[in-house]
């Protein structure tokens, strides 16, 4: 049986937190995607879902794009969904989802008025 873990995310980054673990540079960012849909009495629904997401400087279409993105930049993403497991304060433990970006590109920056 053959397995796929694939994501495709166009959508609009919140926020933007550039780091740096050795030589490796990446930007761990939150997105927000939205489907809309007609419900059964007709009415048009907005489904809004936001996603952590990883994207390492290699993975950027330009590599200055990692400097580039910011709040509010339109960007496309294609990755895979990684669970990751962390203590919380209180010491509990606790699973959250990501994207991981194999590559991403910068659709539109609303902020520079590029693209």
């Amino acid at each position: 049986m053959q397995c796929i873990n694939e994501a495709h995310l166009l959508g609009i980054v919140g926020r933007v937190e550039k780091k740096q673990v050795g030589d490796k540079v990446f930007a761990r960012l939150s997105m927000v995607t939205e489907r809309a849909y007609v419900d059964g009495q007709g009415d048009t629904m907005v489904d809004v879902t936001w996603h952590n997401v990883t994207v390492p400087q290699d993975a950027w279409e330009n590599a200055d794009d990692i400097d580039t993105v910011g709040r509010r930049t339109v960007i496309e993403i294609r990755g895979f969904i990684r669970a990751v497991r962390y203590a919380a304060d209180d010491g509990s433990q606790r699973i959250m989802t990501e994207i991981v970006a194999k590559s991403a590109k910068i659709v539109k920056d609303t902020e520079n008025g590029k693209k």
